[in-house]
C-alpha cells in the first residue's frame, strides 16, 4: 500500500517523539523534545515535520528546516522510515514531499537545500539530485563518517 504524506499536527508531537527515538535511537529524543514543539510555536525558521502513514499508522518522518541565516536555504533532517518497512518507497516518497515543500517557501528566485548523510547513503541520495562531500562530524552516537551534501531548487507553488 503506498503512504499518505501529511503535515505533522502539534497533538501528534508525543507520538513523533517516539517514532523518532525508535528511529534514530534513544540519544535522539532530548533533541527531538527540543525542536519538534517548535514546529508548531517558533515565530522564526520552524521545523516543518511531515509524516508518512499507513493505513493511520505513523511509518516514516521527514523535516524540513529553513536556515537562521542564509535566505532560501533548506535543511532536510529528520528522515527515517519504521524498519520492518523500509525498502518500500517510503522514505524516496517523504524525501519527494521534502524538498516540493522546501521549494514552496522560497522567497526569491532560487534556492538550496543541505542534507547531512551517511557515507553510505550518499548514492541513494543523489537520485535526488544531492551533490558533495564534505566531511563533517558524526551525528549524535553514530561514529560512520557523515557529509554535508547540497540541492538547488527553484520556487514552486501549492496548488489551492
Amino acid at each position: 500500500m503506498a503512504c499518505v504524506i501529511t503535515p505533522a499536527t502539534a497533538e501528534e508531537v508525543p507520538q513523533l517523539i517516539d517514532f523518532a527515538t525508535e528511529i534514530f535511537g534513544e540519544p535522539a529524543r532530548t533533541i527531538a523534545e527540543g525542536e519538534f514543539p517548535t514546529a508548531f510555536t517558533a515565530a522564526r525558521c520552524p521545523t516543518s515535520l511531515l509524516v508518512a502513514r499507513q493505513y493511520g499508522e505513523i511509518v516514516g518522518l521527514a523535516g524540513v528546516m529553513e536556515d537562521y541565516i542564509y535566505i532560501d536555504t533548506f535543511c532536510i533532517c529528520w528522515v527515517g522510515v519504521k524498519k520492518s518497512l523500509r525498502g518500500q518507497g517510503i522514505g524516496s516518497t517523504l524525501m519527494q514531499a521534502a524538498i516540493n515543500h522546501a521549494s514552496t517557501l522560497i522567497k526569491r528566485d532560487k534556492g538550496s537545500i543541505v542534507l547531512v548523510a551517511e557515507e553510505k547513503n550518499l548514492t541513494y541520495y543523489a537520485r535526488f539530485g544531492f551533490s558533495g562531500n564534505t566531511p563533517i562530524h558524526p551525528y549524535l552516537d553514530n561514529p560512520h563518517p557523515h557529509f554535508l551534501i547540497t540541492k538547488p531548487i527553484w520556487p514552486h507553488k501549492q496548488s489551492a
